[in-house]
């Protein structure tokens, strides 16, 4: 599966099995009775229900406060990455302006040291 997220190409088994999650969350929300979710302060329908789940905690545990090393998993493309655990990262770097800008930095600098063969430009 590919995606794109912060103007960086995300890649391998672990966008797919994020993307199935994501998908099957939201089709949950059709599962379950709207009349009994909460309403927020100013009335209207209140989805945070869905983002304080036992399960995004448990994510947000898994992300590391290192950097560099989060630049390095949501760059790897094997089957051995951790969706969950990508994720997170994800929704870090979308709530914390700082840790993007600094994950951002890192995966610029892993990009400018890949020793892949440049492509030819058409003539």
């Amino acid at each position: 599966a590919l995606g794109f997220r912060f103007d960086l190409a995300l890649y391998g088994k672990w966008v797919m099995e994020m993307k199935d999650d994501i998908d099957q969350g939201f089709m949950d929300l059709f599962r379950v009775n709207l009349d009994e979710a909460p309403p927020s302060q100013d009335g209207t329908y209140n989805t945070t229900q869905y983002d304080d789940t036992p399960q995004a905690r448990q994510r947000a545990k898994l992300v590391p406060h290192d950097t560099k090393e989060a630049a390095g998993i949501i760059q790897r493309q094997d089957d051995g990455v951790n969706y969950q655990q990508a994720w997170a990262i994800l929704r870090r770097m979308a709530n914390d302006q700082d840790y993007r800008d600094q994950v951002l930095r890192h995966t610029a600098t892993n990009t400018a040291t890949n020793t892949a063969t440049p492509r030819r430009s058409a003539e």
